[in-house]
């Protein structure tokens, strides 16, 4: 079981400055809220106490073509083209003027070569006759060098008086490297390139590459056009050391990337409290949840500054969401939560196991379809909840967000990506007869210091005790942020109730925040403001009200009451629709009412039934043109 202890050294190793107070709420909260979720995780055979975790050793999982990863070299490579240029100090209109007089070069050159060949393969009946074509192809061969000779000094000199000064080789290069890493970027996508692929790759570098090599290895070929093979940048890695992230670094990351392979991986799913503040400690990547504020890890490129920290607590003490991650395959230790994580995506499951929520793969990205690490990663988490809650494994998944939003109650500070990502997706279990009950997500985080809660974003540290102030947007005063309301996904802030309101925000009691009044309305009943899942138009009394109503007819028209739908002109028939009045027959036999359109019947004398068998008691019969009469009437 975790223990305050380890949770004390975790935030202190990040500088937070923690009590135990402080410490104990968020644990007593954590184990309150995610007490019967542990419960269900502990039933599983491969359930680690020690990590509050369910860990698989062995998981082997397949990647596919990374197309991000291939963009993200070919940045690389612009990168370093862009050093070259600021170096020489090309102009790149030079070098798009440049290119007009490469290729009339280039189309002179082989015109030498076709018309030579061609003369060379002229047979020829006698040896004065090959004399004469011999004497003719070195004739031929000088008259061109000469006009070619004439037209490159003219274009120099063209180039002279223009005031160029690139070199026209590497002006060449230039534009070949940046061609074919287009090409490649726009049309590749397969680990070796196809006949079509190395025929245009040729035309556009002149390298000679063939159907079926490597496409590392074409790229490798174009890199050395301009010796981009050979960069080197040294910069400090997350110990302090110095490391070459130059060509020999991301062309590894590359090959590994784009070569589809499978691997394995230690899968852990965890509620270990350690593994939220930690959600984003990737082994090279960072997220806008990360509490490593001042990156003391060390990340290279890009590093978010942890606008969204709190968010971790967030998820750490709601009852649904599970950090799933994985570590390299050849840790043997105990201690999964210290690991760097190469894969991470916050499950959210509901309390009967029948509803998971998959939030967004990091780094990789969105689902990119059947062989997505997404993909596999939710059918593991599939097959543990319900080994878990002991229920056959089959689901019904869904990449639809406003099925995830209809399904979710969310609140706190974290970052929504499962409402933000047209690829996060909501498996729902295959039992039409069964009410799920909607997944809560999030909670305000609870600061490690005081041990209050707060509605601070971006620290899990409360204003109060960091000492944080914000800006209201309305009127301009400064207030401490707990004192603040925060709106939308950008977090303006207002120093108070009556500010909001005038800037057209009022407070949603489904929602728990502020939200544009256009997007609630004003409940009279409770005297609140409810979002559209949570209330009414009662057409009767022309007002909204909370809750759900007691009547909604055919036509989508709610009501409060059946009063009120009566009052409104509607009744219930047999089945139990509503309709307007007008709109349905009465059965005065059955004393009930049916809507003619769709059951029932009408007799020549205007009596109505709900059925045949009715109208046949009552003595009426079908005649032969399909009406119903009195019997007599037929005979």
């Amino acid at each position: 079981m975790v223990t305050i202890n380890q949770m004390r050294e975790f935030l202190e190793e990040y500088d937070y400055e923690v009590t135990d107070e402080g410490l104990s709420n968020i644990w007593d909260e954590w184990y309150k809220n995610k007490k019967d979720l542990i419960e269900r995780m502990r039933k599983h055979p491969n359930w680690n106490e020690e990590n509050m975790a369910i860990v698989f050793k062995n998981e082997q999982y397949e990647r596919g073509f990374d197309e991000n990863a291939l963009k993200e070299f070919k940045r690389f490579v612009k990168y370093e083209i862009q050093k070259i240029i600021e170096k020489e100090g090309i102009d790149i209109a030079e070098i798009e003027n440049k290119i007009t007089y490469l290729e009339s070069i280039i189309e002179a050159e082989n015109t030498i070569r076709y018309r030579t060949k061609l003369y060379e393969r002229t047979e020829s009946k006698n040896d004065l006759e090959n004399i004469v074509i011999n004497e003719n192809v070195t004739e031929y061969r000088d008259i061109l060098r000469r006009r070619i000779k004439e037209k490159r000094d003219a274009e120099w000199e063209r180039v002279r008086r223009g005031n160029f000064t690139i070199d026209r080789t590497l002006a060449l290069k230039i534009v070949e490297v940046e061609n074919g890493m287009d090409y490649i970027t726009g049309n590749c996508r397969e680990k070796q390139i196809t006949e079509e692929q190395a025929q245009k790759i040729k035309e556009i570098t002149k390298l000679d590459v063939a159907s079926g090599t490597k496409l590392t290895k074409v790229i490798q070929k174009i890199c050395k056009i301009l010796d981009i093979d050979k960069v080197k940048r040294i910069e400090k890695d997350r110990n302090g050391n110095d490391k070459d992230y130059g060509f020999n670094y991301q062309y590894a990351k590359l090959a590994d990337a784009i070569n589809p392979m499978k691997y394995k991986r230690i899968t852990v799913i965890s509620v270990n409290p350690m593994d939220y503040w930690g959600m984003s400690f990737g082994n090279t990547w960072a997220s806008c949840h990360t509490i490593d504020k001042e990156n003391k890890r060390g990340v290279s490129g890009n590093h978010y500054n942890g606008c969204y920290s709190s968010g971790t607590e967030s998820y750490m003490l709601d009852e649904s969401s599970v950090i799933f991650y994985t570590v390299r395959e050849d840790y043997e230790g105990n201690e999964y939560w210290k690991q760097d994580k190469y894969q991470r995506v916050v499950f959210c499951v509901n309390k009967e196991g029948n509803l998971l929520v998959e939030s967004r793969v990091y780094p990789d990205g969105r689902d990119g379809g059947d062989s997505s690490l997404a993909k596999q990663f939710r059918e593991v988490m599939q097959k543990v909840i319900s080994d878990i809650f002991e229920e056959p494994n089959y689901w019904d998944c869904k990449k639809d967000i406003d099925e995830i939003r209809g399904n979710t109650i969310t609140t706190g500070t974290h970052y929504r990506d499962y409402l933000q990502y047209n690829d996060c997706t909501i498996s729902e279990k295959k039992d039409s007869l069964r009410e799920y009950p909607r997944i809560r997500i999030g909670h305000y985080p609870i600061c490690p210091c005081c041990g209050e809660e707060h509605e601070l974003e971006e620290s899990i540290i409360c204003e109060d005790c960091d000492g944080n102030y914000c800006t209201c947007e309305y009127c301009g005063n400064r207030v401490r942020e707990d004192d603040a309301i925060f709106v939308g996904d950008c977090a303006y802030s207002y120093c108070c109730e009556e500010c909001a309101e005038n800037d057209g925000y009022v407070y949603c009691a489904d929602t728990y925040e502020y939200e544009r009044t256009e997007d609630v309305h004003y409940c009279t009943d409770d005297d609140r403001y409810h979002d559209d899942d949570h209330c009414f138009y009662d057409e009767y009394i022309e007002e909204w009200r909370s809750g759900s109503p007691e009547v909604i007819t055919e036509e989508g028209t709610c009501f409060e009451s059946v009063d009120n739908a009566i009052g409104s002109g509607y009744v219930q028939d047999h089945n139990g629709y509503w309709w307007l009045a007008d709109e349905l027959s009465y059965d005065e036999v059955n004393e009930v009412w049916f809507h003619l359109d769709y059951e029932g019947l009408e007799t020549e004398d205007h009596k109505y039934f709900v059925n045949e068998e009715t109208a046949k008691n009552e003595g009426y019969k079908k005649n032969d043109n399909g009406s119903w009469v009195k019997e007599e009437e037929v005979a």
